[in-house]
């Protein structure tokens, strides 16, 4: 899973610890590893 943010260095590993055990009791497949990556945001050009 690609998470696009701002700031990727502004996330702790704690909560993203947290985001995925979360996406994963909400799922109907709890057992599938779930992989996040924080991407930044692209830019728009002015």
């Amino acid at each position: 899973m690609v998470i696009f943010v701002n700031s990727p260095a502004l996330f702790d590993e704690a909560y993203l610890r947290y985001l995925t055990n979360r996406l994963q009791e909400a799922g109907p497949f709890s057992e599938v590893p779930i992989r996040i990556r924080l991407r930044p945001r692209p830019r728009k050009e002015k």
